[in-house]
């Protein structure tokens, strides 16, 4: 999720798996569009809501980040987004049509990771920042500091920035389930006091994750009292939702590769999923609503079989001409080829049985009541089709109307 995004970024995991179809192990053989999440229960807003204080979004064109500037600037924030390029205007430009109402127009500018020197020039005169850029590769790298150091670092660099600019009272930090969820397993529910320990962290994916939220912890722990400002940490599982753009990244291929049948046989794994709009609304309510600073706040909606995920997805396109399986992949398959990728074997331990995660502090202190996810992956295959990420058929009738 990740997009993002995701498990550990879930998404990515099914793709791997689906993708060895090319190898020996795995040949080929109501208006949901317009759903929002609803308060749980009353949120406390602090006075600053909507009174348009400047907010930094670092990633801003990410399938999180995007939604994350869209929320913000329903609410009457002005929002500065942070891109990679400015001149990468087909990833770009989506982003100034996100509200077309807006009180503000939305600003743009460079940032990288590890650019030291990019970041105060974003951070300047803003009062929050929202940190969701991240690295991700789905392929084990030769080098584990080639995600881990930009992960980590790089988050750093903006908490750093964010110390020196005199101006910053709350930063909010985009982390991971992978941070939460231990290898070993386990009864019970995973809360926000668990902490995954990185020395038993094979995937690197997550053990970048994980050690980014220590060391945001640990940087603004040790922040001389002249410099301290707030920190929330939010823990999202798999994201899937909505697009707001034809090229959000490779968080919604899995899904798009299933309406469009191409993957022939589903892993048995249990995914915990959450909506692209409730973590969006989350870290928009994480710098307006009393009791988050100092918190981790899980954000996930409920732990779905990804088989009956896509049996979700059949029932409702499989009759507009999509071609979807529900075949379900032996498990000695998935075994065998754990044997021979450290991906697939990481698979296993990740969904091969359900956890079940915490969302008592999602609805009591920001509000959130979860999208459903069935509503979730519905919603977002109808996106996919008519974003263009997915073909249309001679049957598709297009979302309901109601």
């Amino acid at each position: 999720m990740p997009s993002t995004t995701s498990i550990f970024s879930c998404a990515g995991l099914i793709r791997f798996v689906t993708r060895q179809r090319k190898t020996s192990l795995f040949t080929r053989t109501p208006n949901l569009a317009a759903l929002v999440s609803v308060s749980a229960s009353p949120p406390r807003f602090s006075t600053s809501t909507m009174s348009g204080e400047l907010v930094l979004v670092s990633g801003a064109t990410g399938y999180l980040g995007a939604w994350v500037c869209k929320k913000l600037q329903e609410k009457g924030y002005r929002v500065r987004g942070t891109v990679r390029s400015l001149k990468n205007t087909d990833k770009v430009n989506f982003l100034y049509n996100l509200t077309t109402d807006a009180k503000y127009p939305l600003e743009l500018v460079e940032a990288d990771l590890l650019d030291v020197e990019s970041w105060p020039r974003a951070v300047k005169d803003c009062k929050y920042v929202i940190h969701t850029a991240s690295p991700f590769v789905v392929a084990k790298p030769k080098n584990e500091d080639e995600l881990i150091k930009p992960a980590r670092e790089g988050t750093l660099n903006v908490l750093r920035a964010a110390a020196d600019a005199g101006t910053v009272e709350h930063v909010v930090v985009t982390s991971s389930i992978a941070a939460v969820m231990d290898r070993a397993p386990r009864e019970g529910i995973y809360t926000e006091e668990d902490w995954s320990i990185p020395e038993k962290q094979e995937f690197v994916y997550e053990k970048s994750k994980t050690l980014a939220e220590k060391a945001a912890w640990d940087f603004v722990k040790e922040l001389p009292h002249g410099k301290k400002f707030g920190l929330t940490t939010l823990q999202p599982s798999c994201i899937f939702g909505p697009l707001l753009s034809k090229n959000p990244g490779t968080s919604v291929d899995s899904i798009a590769e299933l309406l469009e049948g191409k993957i022939p046989a589903l892993p048995k794994l249990y995914l915990p999923c959450v909506d692209v709009r409730d973590v969006a609304e989350a870290h928009a309510r994480a710098i307006s609503v009393d009791g988050t600073v100092g918190k981790r706040i899980l954000v996930n909606s409920s732990t779905e079989f990804y088989p009956e995920m896509a049996t979700w997805v059949q029932e409702e396109f499989g009759p507009q001409g999509y071609k979807i399986s529900t075949r379900q992949l032996p498990n000695a398959i998935t075994k065998l080829g754990s044997c021979f990728s450290t991906q697939l074997k990481e698979m296993r331990h990740i969904g091969e049985k359900s956890k079940e995660f915490s969302t008592e502090r999602l609805r009591t202190v920001l509000g959130i009541e979860p999208i459903p996810v069935k509503d979730t992956l519905i919603t977002m295959c109808y996106s996919l089709i008519e974003r263009g990420k997915v073909n249309k058929t001679d049957k598709y009738r297009g979302p309901p109307s109601n």
